[in-house]
């Protein structure tokens, strides 16, 4: 939009409403910029053509009242919003315009790596995988070198008395899954907290945010919000993720929110712990132990030898040099960790797979919906089994979800491709 369009916006106004709120507009006008520097109209010029007044409430409301509010800094209010935005999964040109606003706001392309990275513990993994994409492209536009020390590091180990994640130990039932500490561990393990690049201070904010977006769950959310105030983040800045929360999962789920933030707030500011406190606490402020290199990796090269997959794999090319460290973990967590588990056969998992793909509905998961619908007819599943699969969503994911289900369950039939292993794994691979 150019300077004489956001002219014609402004007289879109009447000029005493104009003067009754120049401080929002302007305000979300300095916000917006800051974020989205010179192409900064670029996402939301669409929304002007389409209405003048939906641009106003965007530029005034959620520029103005929520991004731009001071208890809270841009810079800040930006890592929040690009892991709030991964793991959500529905919205890549919104992503892709706060990757780049993450570096308008100061952050390094290395830290913006990471807290892409970051989102594959409450995302999944096709949440790092496509967010990784859209940095790809953000930085390729800025002629930024994707240079692979500088972007992904060798993970290091913790080093003595370091704090890592301030979680609560999982307590799972362990008749039902004695395993299931184990492989939350191992999902979201010490490296990814103790990785350089970004503070685990950083992290922890992020993935407020990340828990609230995905899960909204008040026993999660309490959890995250404990965490947070741990590692310095105060009650005020905490109510203002909160807030910016509204403008993406919408008011109902925050305001659910409430009574249990109220709880933490009260109880911390009464009794704050003292570190050794954690551990009597039930937290765990060293996270979960290293696993050793040689047991996380040594099955997967057979199992993803033995299963198909259609030839576009591109997306694990795509992200080897910016950050190959994920790939290695994605291979151990999906073969070591769930599909070599002996408990059901691979027609089974996959058709498993298949149903939860198709009940996210997210944009992100089409692609790995049909990679698994492939997987599993050559698993043995015949077609009305995978049809069956994903019409069981019906009562559950309701119409929409399950009419879109079906469309992409439609182009995967038609498109049955051979398997091919990826570049990535085999170099992996040699590794082992």
């Amino acid at each position: 939009m150019s300077e004489s369009d956001v002219a014609s916006a402004d007289a879109v106004h009447a000029d005493d409403e104009r003067e009754q709120k120049p401080s929002r507009w302007d305000a979300g006008i300095a916000a917006i910029r800051a974020v989205g520097g010179d192409d900064y109209d670029r996402m939301v010029r669409p929304l002007f053509q389409l209405s003048p007044e939906f641009h106003r409430l965007l530029i005034e409301h959620g520029y103005g009242e929520l991004v731009g509010r001071p208890e809270l800094s841009l810079k800040t209010r930006e890592l929040v919003t690009v892991g709030v935005l991964c793991v959500m999964g529905n919205a890549p040109s919104a992503l892709k315009f706060h990757c780049a606003g993450m570096l308008n706001t100061g952050w390094t392309p290395r830290q913006l790596v990471e807290i892409v990275i970051q989102s594959f513990v409450h995302g999944g993994f096709q949440a790092a995988f496509s967010g990784l994409g859209l940095v790809r492209e953000v930085l390729r536009e800025r002629a930024i070198d994707l240079d692979t020390t500088d972007l992904d590091p060798a993970v290091s180990r913790p080093e003595a008395g370091s704090s890592g994640p301030l979680l609560r130990k999982p307590k799972p039932d362990a008749d039902l899954s004695p395993d299931l500490a184990r492989l939350i561990a191992e999902f979201g393990d010490t490296e990814l907290w103790t990785r350089p690049g970004l503070e685990p201070r950083d992290r922890q904010l992020a993935t407020l945010g990340m828990i609230i977006a995905r899960s909204n769950q008040a026993g999660d959310v309490r959890d995250g919000l404990e965490a947070c105030l741990r590692c310095g983040w105060t009650r005020s800045e905490l109510i203002e993720v909160l807030i910016q929360m509204t403008g993406y999962i919408g008011w109902p789920r925050v305001l659910a929110l409430a009574g249990a933030s109220l709880e933490v707030f009260e109880r911390y500011e009464v009794e704050q712990p003292r570190d050794s406190d954690q551990e009597k606490e039930g937290f765990d402020s060293a996270g979960p132990a290293v696993i050793e290199e040689g047991s996380r990796f040594e099955k997967w090269p057979r199992v993803w030898r033995g299963r198909e997959y259609p030839p576009d794999q591109t997306f694990l090319t795509d992200i080897e040099d910016i950050a190959p460290d994920l790939v290695r973990q994605y291979t151990s967590v999906a073969t070591r960790g769930v599909f070599v588990r002996p408990g059901l056969d691979a027609k089974t998992r996959e058709l498993v797979t298949v149903a939860a793909l198709a009940m996210t509905g997210r944009v992100i998961d089409t692609e790995p919906f049909k990679r698994h619908v492939n997987a599993a007819l050559n698993a043995g599943a015949e077609r009305q089994e995978v049809t069956e699969a994903v019409l069981q969503l019906l009562p559950y994911a309701g119409a929409v979800v399950t009419k879109q289900a079906m469309v992409r369950l439609g182009e995967a039939l038609s498109d049955r491709q051979p398997r091919v292993f990826p570049d990535a794994f085999a170099r992996l691979e040699g590794q082992v």
